[in-house]
């Protein structure tokens, strides 16, 4: 994504992330070696401590000792690798939220609630719901909202003799919503059919349009079937097909009432930094894409068009 103003900007992060990234690496790849190969000598010496039918505590000592030292170490290098992912997201979000969203609101312990991420209809009820990073923003005179869900089930296991329970994460990813005039008092609901949702919501009706690529690739559910034709237009199929391409995992889309909710279900897995490749203004540029989404869904879906305002007419 182009973004007028920033090229020089662009450059000069991509040369402090390197300059940033060449050492980091070091501090990486030192910790982690020195601290995998402790780790195996640790092994080692407790192997000798208990070879043959011998019980050597010094040996089980030593080797213990290596072994601690070395997820010390391990643990260190991570958190570096982590450190410097951390500050190149906060950094390039930095140069986009001043160019895009100045006056972009931030909490970090905020969230949708349970109640409205699960009115999207995307996904089933969960045992235990997490949410995180809520932000708050306006693009084109569209006010969106943005933030991280995490859904569990939970599960029970038996041994025979115990019973375990466990929460599983099923839906991990960043939530979006977009707020225009226009209320629609209707529902249109794309889900791709690679979720696990494969039947029609209760009220509602199953649609397919005349773009046989897109009915492929997403169910399109909706309680009124002429507002499909109306927001979904062929451009609109193409361009939702596009949006999908730019992110990992399960993509869902519902226009309800006045809102536009996307959800990119990804386990957060989208934006990666890698600490033992140089970054290059490619990998600028497809971070920037990314940090950028809610511009990129308002450009791309037409949100500040004609049709989405209070007093727009119904023809497509």
């Amino acid at each position: 994504m182009v973004i007028e103003g920033t090229s020089e900007a662009v450059l000069n992060l991509v040369k402090a992330v390197e300059v940033k990234r060449k050492k980091a690496s070091r501090y990486v790849l030192g910790f982690g070696l020195g601290g995998a190969a402790t780790f195996i000598l640790g092994i080692v010496f407790c192997g000798f401590a208990m070879y043959g039918n011998r019980y050597d505590q010094a040996f089980l000592v030593i080797g213990s000792i290596f072994f601690i030292a070395g997820l010390i170490l391990i643990v260190v290098g991570v958190t570096y690798s982590n450190h410097f992912k951390r500050e190149t997201v906060e950094a390039f979000s930095g140069l986009i939220e001043e160019k895009l969203f100045p006056g972009i609101l931030k909490n970090p312990r905020g969230g949708f609630s349970e109640k409205e991420v699960l009115s999207t209809g995307f996904f089933a009820a969960p045992d235990r719901y997490y949410a995180k990073d809520l932000a708050t923003g306006v693009y084109k005179d569209i006010a969106f909202t943005k933030a991280k869900y995490q859904l569990q089930r939970r599960e029970t296991r038996s041994d025979g003799k115990n019973t375990y329970t466990d929460y599983v994460d099923y839906a991990v990813g960043t939530l979006f919503r977009f707020d225009f005039e226009r209320d629609f008092d209707a529902v249109v609901r794309v889900l791709e059919k690679t979720s696990f949702i494969n039947f029609a919501p209760r009220g509602m009706k199953k649609v397919e349009t005349e773009f046989i690529a897109f009915n492929k690739k997403f169910l399109t559910y909706t309680d009124d079937e002429q507002l499909v034709f109306y927001l979904l237009t062929p451009q609109i199929q193409e361009k939702i097909m596009s949006l999908e391409t730019m992110v990992k995992g399960s993509f869902y889309l519902a226009f309800t009432d006045n809102h536009l909710y996307i959800a990119v279900d990804d386990n957060w897995t989208s934006i990666k930094v890698s600490v033992t490749k140089q970054f290059s203004v490619e990998d600028a540029e497809r971070l920037i894409a990314l940090l950028a989404i809610p511009a990129i869904f308002i450009d791309e879906l037409g949100l500040s068009k004609t049709k989405y305002k209070k007093d727009a007419g119904t023809t497509v």
